[in-house]
């Protein structure tokens, strides 16, 4: 579990500001179901998604991050994010 706290605090840490309002709409799509949404999500941080899962260094750990990934989006708390001046989930 602890390497998933770390994987969160990076993982919306590393968030591009360029691209902070596209992030939380694709994430407010996902929420209701939109699949292409997810998709675009995944693909975007899919390179961060690897990088973490080499990093936890067991087999499936790549799998078990995109999973938290995509459970992270889902449940996350839109509103909290988007009234953060810093942009950041943590």
């Amino acid at each position: 579990m602890q390497q998933y706290i770390y994987f969160f605090t990076v993982f919306f840490s590393f968030v591009i500001k360029g691209e902070y309002g596209m992030i939380c709409s694709l994430m407010e799509k996902a929420q209701q179901e939109d699949k292409e949404a997810m998709q675009e999500l995944i693909d975007r941080f899919q390179p961060l998604l690897r990088k973490y899962a080499r990093k936890l260094g067991y087999d499936d750990a790549y799998e078990d991050c995109l999973l938290f990934f995509i459970e992270l989006i889902k449940n996350m708390d839109l509103k909290r994010l988007k009234d953060r001046k810093d942009q950041a989930a943590v």
